[in-house]
Order: C-alpha cells, then sequence, then structure tokens
C-alpha cells in the first residue's frame, strides 16, 4: 500500500523561505520543506497567476511560472503537458503537486493543474493565512523559551506541549535568532578561546546555544568578511 501525503494549501513565499530537506531513497523519505511556521510540505496546493509557460515541440515537458504575490515558484510535469498547453499567461491557476529537488533547487511536480476565478485565489489565501495566524501564536511562545531558557529547553518544550519534532523545531528556532546579536557573540568567542592554532568549531559549539547550521552560516558570513580566516577546516581564528 503507498502512502499518500495530504495536499496542504500554502503561499509561495512559506515554499521559498523554507528549509529544503532532501529525499532518501533508501529510507523511502520523500522531498519535503519545513517552514518556518513549523509546517512540514510534501505535496502542496498553490494559486497564483501564470507569468511564464514553455511547452516542448513534443508536448513531452511543459513548466509554468506562477506568481500569488508573495513569491514566484516553478511547477513542471511530464504527463501533464498538454493541459498546461492550454493555459494562456495571465490565468489564474490551482496547482497541486509534490515537491522535488533537482541540483539542490526544488520545484512543484505537477500532478493536478486547472484554471480558477480570483474567488477561489482569495479563498485559497485566506485559508493559508488563518493557518499562519494560529502557527505565530506557537512562534511567539517559543521565541519566548529560546531568550528565557535556551535551545535544549525550547525543543524539549516544543516536542511535549505541541508534538514538534527536533528537526522542525530546530527550524523555526533558526528563523527567530538575531543573527547580528551572535555574529558578535560568537566573534567574540573566537578571539577569546583562540590560542596560537586557533579555536575549534566543536568547541564553539559547546558553548553556544543554537543550531548547528546558523552557527554555519554564520561562520561563513564571518569569513566572507573577513573578520576570521580558516587555520585548518573546521579551525578558526580572528583576523
Amino acid at each position: 500500500m503507498v502512502f499518500r501525503y495530504a495536499a496542504k494549501s500554502v503561499r509561495i513565499r512559506d515554499l521559498i523561505e523554507g528549509t529544503l530537506i532532501p529525499s532518501h531513497k533508501e529510507e523511502k523519505v520523500p522531498t519535503k520543506i519545513i517552514t518556518k511556521f513549523g509546517e512540514v510540505l510534501v505535496r502542496v496546493k498553490i494559486v497564483g497567476t501564470v507569468v511564464e509557460k514553455f511547452v516542448s515541440e513534443n508536448s513531452n515537458y511543459a513548466f509554468i511560472d506562477i506568481d500569488d504575490n508573495s513569491g514566484l515558484i516553478r511547477a513542471k510535469t511530464f504527463e501533464l503537458a498538454k493541459e498546461v498547453e492550454k493555459l494562456n499567461i495571465g490565468d489564474i491557476v490551482l496547482v497541486v503537486g509534490k515537491i522535488k529537488e533537482y541540483l539542490d533547487e526544488f520545484y512543484v511536480n505537477i500532478e493536478i493543474v486547472r484554471v480558477v476565478d480570483a474567488k477561489y485565489e482569495l479563498y485559497h489565501m485566506l485559508k493559508v493565512i488563518g493557518k499562519i495566524k494560529q502557527a505565530l501564536q506557537i512562534v511567539k511562545e517559543l521565541k519566548h523559551y529560546y531568550r528565557n531558557f535556551g535551545l535544549e529547553k525550547t525543543l524539549e518544550i516544543a516536542k511535549e506541549s505541541y508534538g514538534i519534532e527536533e528537526q522542525v523545531a530546530k527550524i523555526m528556532v533558526e528563523s527567530f535568532i538575531d543573527k547580528e546579536q551572535f555574529k558578535e557573540k560568537i566573534l567574540k568567542l573566537i578571539e577569546e578561546l583562540q590560542e596560537e592554532e586557533g579555536v575549534e568549531m566543536t568547541k564553539l559549539m559547546q558553548i553556544i546555544d543554537m543550531p548547528e547550521k546558523e552557527v554555519e552560516k554564520i561562520i561563513d558570513e564571518l569569513l566572507e568578511q573577513g573578520l576570521i580566516f580558516e587555520v585548518m577546516p573546521g579551525i578558526y581564528k580572528k583576523v
């Protein structure tokens, strides 16, 4: 029996700003996107205006670029190219499909595509905004816990109180971290802890109470800005 994921209504902005989790075929884990509101998306339902369209000469491949006023995304198909061929630039369309990735980029693989009217587009967006409003309350509470009790306690509360898995909770926490504040903190720590040979990333992670992925992003920014340099892989010194 093949499990079919429910298609979740979403605005394009939340897909674009979400975190892409690639598929693992050996573990039968599909490609998904986790939004900053903690929603896990495998199959999605989007509504927007067709702003670009392409159909191959033999009609065995097609794509459309869709804009819903929050962002732009590409939807592709091999099976429904003839349906895409019927669409016009400017049409408002409903697209249902699975998230797919290729070369670290993602798109929506079209399963359903049809023209809808402006009323349906408004209905869809109101439904999405309603979900976001509910999610914002949880984000607000987790932000409070993070600022007062740190990452580990926040992850624990997210699991026990809201049933949010650790991977999802970490992505939610990343969305409200004050990067500039932590950038200064990390730079100061490197200066204080470095010896002649520098300070290891593992040592920084033992002290800094934030997701490893976010620390790595800040380290990359500090390297790009020339404020630190990498002595050896994973070992840093302040300039």
